[in-house]
């Protein structure tokens, strides 16, 4: 994940102005116009208070002040980054800055109510994962934003460590904890275990059949092929996929697999194997017609010109009849559609 240090990153200004809420702001500030994006390739070097890394502009008295709020409010996670050295250097340098331009006092006023409204607000976020009874252990405090994925990586990295029915609790709390500070991003095998992914259940079978394949009970085997053989009846597919991914861990980890590391590369977490659509994946998906067995985008069929379906099945459809006349077309016919029109399945 990459945090915005200053506001050349911040592009859509949301930490802007929640730095800037609340805080009466100079007219020079007021007044000046939304910092251009492209500003670390149009200015000089000296231009920044952090010229190496072209980090936080002071070549004005706006640009002086709206740097100063995005290192204030973020030294913390800078320390940790780069050493209180580059602190140091940062601060000096604006504060040089602030006092070429004479507007040092108001940098003092901004830090006094940012120091106030930090403390005001400063919540300790520790996740605490509830494992059995009244007992709860305390695993992952997070503090600040870098926090949230520096444990979420250690979290990730030490996988095996935790206990298999840990793993949803500890990652849901994961979520919980970026949505608090903003985050977008987290290793794509929290969001699943946290329920964020959906899975295809025709993916789903073929997993199934695949790892059945490393089993060499026959119980096991059968039991793998009845999950294949029912996956179709599922209907909360979600939480009963979750059930089939705890089946599998615990079978295959009774069968001794998860002891052999060649085994453990082969198979791969089965939450990681079974949940492969994202949200934003199954969206997509929804609006979806299919021809010869397979899902054409339906955007992409409603860019197709008239002549294309004339030619390919003789008739031009609605665009409200696709999902009832396309799956119908034999697929000779839907082959020299696709050479026609150039539009492949999804």
């Amino acid at each position: 994940m990459n945090l915005s240090i200053d506001q050349n990153q911040d592009y859509s200004n949301k930490e802007l102005y929640q730095f800037l809420s609340g805080v009466s702001l100079p007219d020079y500030v007021k007044e000046a116009s939304t910092e251009n994006v492209k500003t670390a390739e149009t200015l000089e070097k000296s231009a920044y208070a952090d010229p190496d890394f072209r980090k936080f502009p002071i070549n004005s008295k706006a640009r002086v002040y709206v740097s100063n709020a995005y290192f204030v409010n973020k030294v913390a996670e800078l320390a940790n980054l780069r050493g209180t050295a580059y602190v140091e250097k940062i601060a000096a340098n604006i504060q040089k800055a602030a006092e070429a331009y004479g507007i040092l006092g108001d940098l003092q006023d901004y830090n006094a109510v940012a120091i106030e409204n930090r403390f005001a607000d400063y919540v300790d976020r520790t996740i605490v994962v509830k494992v059995a009874g009244d007992n709860e252990f305390d695993l992952f405090t997070i503090k600040t934003a870098s926090d949230v994925q520096n444990e979420a990586d250690r979290f990730i990295t030490h996988l095996d460590n935790y206990p298999y029915e840990w793993r949803r609790p500890i990652s849901e709390q994961f979520v919980k904890a970026a949505e608090a500070f903003g985050i977008d991003e987290l290793p794509d095998l929290i969001v699943k275990y946290a329920g964020q992914y959906f899975p295809d259940i025709v993916a789903i079978k073929d997993e199934l059949n695949r790892r059945m394949t490393k089993l060499s009970s026959q119980k096991d085997k059968e039991t793998y092929a009845k999950l294949a053989a029912d996956a179709n009846d599922i209907v909360d597919s979600v939480e009963d996929i979750f059930k089939i991914a705890d089946i599998c861990y615990f079978t295959e980890k009774n069968a001794g697999l998860y002891d052999k590391p060649h085994y453990v590369k082969i198979l791969g977490d089965p939450v990681d194997k079974f949940f492969t659509l994202h949200s934003t994946k199954v969206a997509e998906l929804m609006d979806v017609v299919t021809m010869a067995g397979e899902k054409y985008a339906s955007s992409d069929l409603e860019r197709v010109p008239a002549d294309i379906f004339e030619k390919a099945f003789g008739f031009v459809p609605k665009v409200a009849e696709y999902s009832d006349i396309l799956p119908t077309m034999p697929k000779s016919d839907v082959n020299l559609f696709r050479q026609l029109s150039g539009v492949n399945p999804i």
